[in-house]
């Protein structure tokens, strides 16, 4: 079960972004948030998967590791990490193990690099 208590979150740190937000989830039950552009959806969904630390509120997935991800609609990309930097990024955040995609990804990069 998923159970979110979201007092405020924001992205800066002071700001309020969506205020008292309480829901449930059940196993196997399908929901969607629905709202004007603007009405915090997305905010909502970055504060459920700790994207956002400036949060004041409770977030349980019940005893397991959180088990969801988050695609956003734009992808986001960092402009101070290298192409290897973001593949160690997001395997770290898939809880890959370094030895298990190092070699196929320095293969591939290989493949598709101009050297």
């Amino acid at each position: 079960m998923l159970e979110v208590n979201i007092r405020s979150a924001g992205y800066e740190i002071g700001e309020k972004t969506i205020r008292d937000i309480a829901f449930s989830i059940e196993k196997g039950e399908l929901v969607a948030l629905i709202g004007a552009n603007g009405a915090g959806k997305s905010t909502t969904i970055k504060t459920m998967l700790g994207l956002l630390v400036n949060m004041d509120g409770e977030i349980s997935f019940g005893e397991k590791k959180n088990p969801y991800a988050y695609v956003p609609e734009h992808p986001t990309y960092y402009d101070y990490l290298t192409l290897w930097e973001h593949i160690e990024l997001l395997m770290a955040a898939r809880g890959s193990e370094m030895g298990s995609w190092e070699e196929r990804a320095g293969q591939l990069l290989h493949t598709f690099s101009n050297g």
